[in-house]
């Protein structure tokens, strides 16, 4: 739950040293009369349990050399009402990063009678994560059972976290849990100040503006009473936007906000100008080299940050190749033309690569400083850019507005931006000036999914075939993401689970993805799929769901209500084309098609258009959607909407097509074609030469 701010803690001439000296921790308090008595939640009568008291602790202050670098204590105590608390209280699972070690961790349950049950030490289990892609580092946990917890019990644990060779700068402190909890505290020591200025500055989010009380032994203090549990549903902003949270920040002034943007700005942009002031000769070579022939501004800056993409290798998130120092590389600000001889550049250094080649084209490119959803909704009152503008991308001026790029990102395709940044805010920078924009989303139709099977029921009902998707703009993006730089097993692996996801007894083969770390080519992933049982028998009758990448997918909305915001990473388009080759015999029952919705029904937000037929020629089933969804932010009060679009397309995606006359064991040998037909009355005949093409509509 926590998101932390370090910073290594050489920067602040302190190394600790190796040995680990006794570790601090929080003495249990004693067991109230009123903790005793409870038997339901003051906040919400529902829930099976409470959280009666929860306290962090987070000593910054020590960088000594003999100290444990930044000390996180909390102790947390749990009430257990009924069986359905147990069942949430029963295991906890601690979390912890590489920087972090678990100093102390102490657990027991308190029996009604006043029996204390020690968690045995030996029944600590750890788990430790594994590092991938771009991950800065890995995620471990500790996690244990409360032993023989019944209702009526209180549950309680302290641990203390000690982070060694770094120090922390800020700290998300969240109010809520996934209980509801009556009182929370949360006390901290800030670092050291770093220059005689600087201070320390409080933000809230989404709570009232709680008063800090400074303790006279140092700590800043904060507290909150009856806070309901947090609320998770399915695509929310982030788990920080949804919920209640503070956190203390280092701050030299806090003035007016449009003066706090404009002084960071125009320093990013300074220092941007600083390591182009002198000229780049081998960028401006390579900026001409790479244009030769390009016919306008658009595909001139789509060859230059394919360039970046392509080959540079970002260090930031990805090892170079071995002997060369990472740790230096990301710490030193490199000239554009070292970029070029070497292949190699940070995230920082990139985009000053990108910018000295565009304006070595004679056209005007700046840095501009980006929101990221993940840090939740941006907002100008808080003046911590590290935390609320941590992106970088550059931002062209084409004719009379702004292109923008993010060539630091091999996995963020040219014509789109990162989806955390997409429709947030950015701040375009000069040295003398900013602007302030609402970042582009990319439209549904460069966001494509084409998917296409090409299947065969036997009868039995075992389905098999090959299937095909490839991908453009936000799609692609999110595959590469998956599948750049990739090892086969773990394509294989993750493609096996995307499908028996959804279709357990689905066995999936022959996984191959084309063009995944070539950037310069089309990603498309193929695999062969064997479904025993895919298609269901009553009798002689087979029953078919026809939209196979719909099979086993649950309803995205069942919440009839709804609390946050909808967030959707990115506006989608699905675009299905699935053939099913039947049993010889077999005849489609009579009945309905599923119901397409076009824009007339919901207007901008999208359109749902799903067509069936029967081939007679060959006794195969076609079957044809597009599913598009047009929007990312959607008010709560607007839910019923958001709810009503994808009930109509769960619905419709479940369509069921029977086929009668199959024997068990027939031969599979042509036979006469079906008497009818299920199709939309829009839809071309399907022995047409050419029938319409899936999404033409939105080409």
């Amino acid at each position: 739950m926590k998101s932390s701010f370090w910073i290594p803690a050489v920067l602040a001439a302190a190394v600790f040293a190796a040995a680990a000296p006794r570790a601090r921790a929080l003495d249990w308090l004693p067991v109230t009369e009123e903790d005793r008595a409870a038997t339901a939640s003051t906040i919400d009568p529902d829930a099976g349990a409470e959280i009666l008291y929860r306290m962090e602790q987070i000593d910054n202050s020590d960088i000594s050399e003999s100290s444990m670098g930044t000390v996180t204590e909390e102790y947390v105590r749990i009430k257990v009402f009924n069986e359905k608390g147990v069942r949430r209280v029963s295991k906890t699972e601690i979390r912890y990063n590489d920087y972090e070690s678990i100093a102390t961790l102490d657990a027991r349950v308190i029996k009604p009678d006043g029996t204390i049950i020690v968690v045995d030490k030996k029944s600590f289990f750890d788990r430790r994560g594994a590092r991938s892609g771009s991950e800065s580092s890995s995620k471990h946990s500790r996690s244990f059972s409360f032993p023989q917890l019944a209702p009526g019990d209180i549950a309680e644990y302290r641990v203390c976290k000690a982070a060694r060779d770094a120090f922390l700068v800020a700290d998300v402190l969240y109010f809520q849990s996934d209980l509801p909890t009556r009182h929370v505290l949360f006390r901290v020591k800030p670092r050291p100040r770093m220059r005689p200025n600087e201070g320390t500055a409080a933000y809230f989010h989404k709570c009232p503006q709680i008063k800090v009380v400074r303790a006279s032994d140092g700590f800043s203090c904060v507290e909150m009473r009856d806070v309901p549990a947090r609320k998770s549903e399915p695509h929310s902003y982030s788990p920080r936007d949804a919920q209640m949270w503070m956190m203390f920040y280092p701050t030299d002034t806090l003035g007016k906000p449009e003066e706090y943007w404009k002084k960071t700005g125009t320093e990013l942009a300074s220092e941007v100008d600083g390591l182009l002031k002198k000229a780049s000769k081998l960028a401006r070579e390579k900026a001409v080299a790479l244009t030769a022939g390009a016919a306008s501004a658009e595909e001139k800056l789509a060859r230059l940050n394919d360039y970046c993409r392509q080959s540079i290798l970002n260090v930031s998130e990805f090892p170079p190749p071995g002997g060369v120092d990472r740790k230096k590389m990301l710490a030193e600000r490199r000239p554009p033309d070292e970029l070029i001889q070497s292949g190699m550049g940070s995230s920082r250094d990139i985009p000053v690569l990108f910018i000295a080649m565009v304006r070595a084209l004679g056209l005007d490119a700046r840095i501009a400083m980006c929101a990221d959803w993940g840090t939740g909704l941006f907002k100008t009152s808080f003046q911590y850019a590290s935390f609320s503008m941590r992106g970088r991308i550059v931002a062209v001026r084409v004719g009379d507005g702004w292109k923008y790029y993010d060539p630091a990102r091999c996995r963020v395709s040219t014509g789109t931006l990162h989806w955390l940044n997409e429709g947030n805010t950015a701040l375009i920078a000069t040295t003398k000036a900013v602007e302030w924009v609402v970042l582009p989303v990319t439209p549904p139709a460069q966001s494509r999914q084409l998917r296409t099977a090409r299947l065969r029921v036997d009868e039995e009902g075992t389905l098999t075939g090959t299937v095909s998707i490839e991908y453009s703009g936000q799609a692609l993006n999110r595959a590469l993401d998956s599948y750049y730089k990739t090892e086969q097993p773990r394509i294989t692996s993750q493609v096996r689970a995307s499908v028996t996801g959804r279709i357990p007894a689905g066995k999936v083969s022959k996984v191959k993805v084309s063009g995944a770390n070539d950037l310069s080519k089309p990603l498309k992933l193929t695999y062969e799929v064997n479904i025993p049982n895919y298609a269901e028998r009553a009798g002689s009758r087979l029953f078919i769901q026809p939209s196979f990448f719909e099979k086993g997918v649950k309803n995205r909305f069942p919440d009839e209500k709804r609390v946050n915001d909808v967030f959707f990473q990115t506006n989608y388009q699905y675009v299905d084309d699935v053939t099913i080759s039947v049993p010889a015999g077999a005849q489609i029952e009579e009945g309905s098609a599923p119901v397409s919705k076009a824009q007339d029904d919901w207007g901008a937000w999208g359109h749902y258009k799903a067509s069936l037929a029967a081939k007679k020629s060959d006794s195969t089933i076609i079957y044809k959607r597009d599913f598009v969804f047009n929007r990312k932010i959607v008010p709560a009060d607007k839910y019923r909407l958001v709810k009503a679009i994808h009930d109509h397309a769960f619905a419709q995606d479940a369509h069921v097509i029977t086929l009668r006359g199959v024997a068990p064991g027939a031969t599979a040998a042509p036979a006469a074609a079906p008497k009818q037909e299920t199709r939309n009355s829009d839809e071309p005949d399907a022995d047409d030469p050419e029938p319409d093409e899936p999404g033409r509509d939105d080409q």
